[in-house]
């Protein structure tokens, strides 16, 4: 199959038809692909599972309680000094614009009964809580209105400001996807640099990054297709798209073009030069692009949206420029030639006896000298690498996260400042008070319950207010209060006391059903799923990587320690991570659903370049025996899996231009992981624990059915000489 193919996209009239129809596809793609960051769906309520206890509350309310609320914004005034009666008559008049406003339902100023909780003790703050009745895609548009009709208008010395959680989780999908753009050209212009640096020649480097965007342009289209069906693609999943997508797409084609260039210099036809690099480098890659997507694809048991919904997004994505590399990328190569590598001359067709005689006068490459040094004693090697990352490791003991919006943010919103506003004038509890609801099915809600949650909740630490009723249904069947810690709500303390509020609303009189919602509750249903998802995904993706490798490698002994080295590889590369952001960056704390991604692209990528030296090592051992095998292996696939090592740090690292927290420590983890797992791992560790292992590598399999053959003598290519270099793609 993959022979027909790769002769189909290099033929000389049928290339043309694969290049035609890509181009048709992705000019197609491409009106789609630019609305993605218009479907995306980023609030934390709509990231939890449905039997989630918030999304119960919020359900409830938005069924049974008149005007159908679905979120709610406040407007924050500020008047140093304290405000005066014509800010207090601007304030009024605003909230009665504001009720004329479509998408807003009977907004609250701080007047009358509601001025005792809206306006500060000390008179300088004041709120007007609007809620919203739009859709969720729907309330970046209408924060607009507001804004719009509130703050361009307050007089000298008054600051107004809109916040709250659906502002500031607005504001947050609004800055990743505004800086998607600038994303997508820093990537883009990187990789470009790195592959000019990589083949001198600006023809070349631009070939994958056409096979590439074109790919990515699909994958987003049919990212934005699957948003519009019902599927919560969520901004930080169309970001780790780009990324992930630019890192391996290039890599594929990286160890396309590499064996392309090789067989340009043994067949004088550069189309069939083209197919016998797709053909000899497809198996790999192949190998390689279903280890990840099936990695991406164990998500889909995770609970929180964010991470399950990565999965079938990323792996779609990977499917795709996988496709590209195997189809358009040969097709490409047939078209360019030979001319393709200007200004660089070093591939045209050389004889094999010309070839011979070239490789025995050529000098030792740099992988040549290195490789034969490095792997010369393997216990001491392996020691030292495993205590590097052991005491790497040891950073983990500074580990701690918080589950928080406001501390996503890298830069300041209008939200945020809003937000810090509001800390001036009212205690942190005030800010953001959890909602309590309480529910009775068959009937309406008795005094005797109310009463019962007021009291068993006061009882509880650290609540320093349990509000009468705020809202009613019609019926009173659901009545919600309002619960005010001491302490900030968004802090661990806060989030943990969830747990015994929940257990002091059971029980209550009657049918009545206690149900806490509200930003802390959802935060701490948020840190809830993310532990649990570690807990499943990660032996998930280890069992899935594990049968891949047993698979391929035909053995059961080298898979063991080849899982071994990525996962001693991610546990070194967070410790040292984590007491980067806490010591150098200043984070302290960090959001629990970093590891699982740091986890998964960490673990699926580190293998990922193991499969390409672990398929040359068997094919080489079955000639050479293990330890000659091993070390040419090393020598000619040290110069395309370091080139690719750095093109996918480096595409992970761009994510350190958006504004979010998690993106930026994500990007920086999974970059120095990846330089780990390349310089390291790659190149010292699994080539020495294999050389310790010998034979015993590949059971229960064996390389040769008598004894192993003797090693030829040495060669250009035993040695690292250049003539060598070149068939450094895992099938070359």
């Amino acid at each position: 199959m993959l022979s027909r193919i790769t002769a189909f996209c290099s033929g000389r009239r049928t290339k043309w038809v694969v290049v035609g129809v890509w181009l048709l596809l992705g000019i197609a793609s491409a009106p789609l692909a630019g609305r993605l960051s218009k479907v995306t769906d980023d609030r934390f309520l709509n990231l939890l599972p449905d039997n989630a206890q918030p999304v119960q509350v919020n359900d409830l309310v938005k069924r049974l309680i008149p005007g159908n609320v679905n979120a709610t914004v406040i407007v924050v005034y500020r008047r140093p000094g304290g405000l005066t009666a014509a800010d207090r008559q601007l304030i009024a008049a605003q909230a009665s614009s504001l009720a004329a406003t479509p998408g807003t339902y009977h907004p609250v100023p701080p007047v009358g009964a509601a001025a005792a909780q809206q306006i500060s003790p000390n008179g300088e703050v004041a709120v007007t809580v609007v809620p919203l009745t739009v859709g969720d895609r729907q309330i970046a548009n209408e924060l607009k209105l507001v804004r719009a009709k509130v703050e361009p208008r307050a007089p000298p010395g008054l600051t107004v400001q809109v916040t709250g959680g659906a502002a500031l989780e607005s504001d947050l999908n609004q800055a990743i996807g505004g800086a998607g753009g600038t994303l997508l050209l820093v990537t883009g212009f990187l990789v470009l640099f790195l592959l000019v640096a990589m083949y001198r020649s600006p023809v070349l480097a631009i070939v994958p990054l056409v096979v590439v965007g074109l790919s990515y342009s699909i994958a987003a289209a049919v990212s934005y297709l699957l948003a519009k069906g019902g599927l919560k693609v969520t901004s930080t999943s169309a970001s780790l798209l780009l990324v992930l997508m630019f890192g391996a797409g290039t890599d594929y084609c990286l160890l396309i073009v590499t064996a392309h260039r090789d067989r340009l210099r043994r067949v004088r036809d550069h189309h069939e030069a083209a197919r016998l690099a797709a053909l000899r480098s497809g198996p790999a890659i192949i190998a390689s692009g279903a280890t990840v997507m099936g990695a991406l694809l164990t998500l889909l048991a995770a609970r929180l949206a964010s991470t399950s919904t990565l999965g079938p997004v990323a792996a779609i994505g990977i499917g795709i420029v996988l496709l590209g590399a195997l189809t358009l990328l040969p097709a490409t190569l047939s078209i360019v030639g030979r001319g393709g590598f200007w200004p660089n001359r070093s591939v045209g067709y050389v004889p094999a006896e010309s070839s011979a005689a070239n490789e025995q006068a050529s000098s030792p490459t740099l992988w040549g000298r290195l490789a034969p040094r490095l792997l010369s004693r393997p216990v001491p090697a392996i020691v030292v690498i495993v205590l590097l990352l052991a005491g790497g490791a040891t950073g983990l003991l500074a580990y701690h996260e918080r589950a928080s919006i406001i501390s996503g943010f890298r830069t300041q919103t209008d939200s945020t400042r809003g937000y810090n506003t509001l800390l001036t004038g009212f205690r942190p509890g005030v800010v953001d008070p959890v909602t309590i609801a309480l529910y009775d099915p068959q009937g309406a809600v008795s005094p005797a319950a109310v009463t019962a949650a007021q009291q068993r909740l006061r009882a509880i630490p650290l609540v320093s207010e349990v509000t009468p009723v705020t809202s009613a249904s019609p019926d009173r069947k659901l009545l919600t209060l309002s619960l005010i810690f001491a302490d900030n709500p968004e802090n661990n303390p806060a989030l943990a006391r969830i747990t015994p509020i929940t257990q002091a609303l059971r029980g209550l009189p009657g049918h009545t059903e206690g149900l806490v919602g509200g930003t802390t509750a959802t935060l701490a249903a948020y840190k809830a799923a993310a532990h649990r998802d570690i807990r499943v995904i990660v032996p998930l993706v280890l069992l899935v990587i594990f049968f891949t490798l047993i698979i391929l490698l035909r053995a059961l002994v080298a898979p063991v320690y080849l899982i071994v080295s990525v996962i001693l590889s991610f546990f070194g590369t967070f410790g040292i991570s984590v007491v980067f952001f806490r010591e150098v960056l200043g984070k302290t704390a960090l959001d629990p659903n970093l590891p699982i991604f740091v986890f998964v692209f960490l673990v699926a990528l580190g293998v990922d370049y193991n499969i390409f030296l672990m398929d040359r090592v068997r094919r080489e051992s079955a000639q050479l025996g293990t330890r000659a095998g091993v070390i040419k292996s090393v020598v000619v696939t040290g110069p395309v899996i370091t080139g690719a090592g750095l093109i996918v740090a480096g595409t992970f690292a761009s994510l350190a231009t958006l504004p979010v927290v998690l993106l930026l420590e994500l990007g920086l983890a999974v970059s120095f992981g990846v330089l780990v797992d390349t310089f390291l791992v790659r190149t010292i560790l699994v080539p020495a624990s294999t050389l310790v292992a010998g034979e015993r590598a590949w059971w229960p399999s064996r390389l040769h059915p008598g004894n192993p053959p003797k090693p030829p003598p040495p060669s250009a290519a035993d040695r690292g000489e250049s003539a060598a270099a070149p068939q450094a793609s895992g099938r070359a």
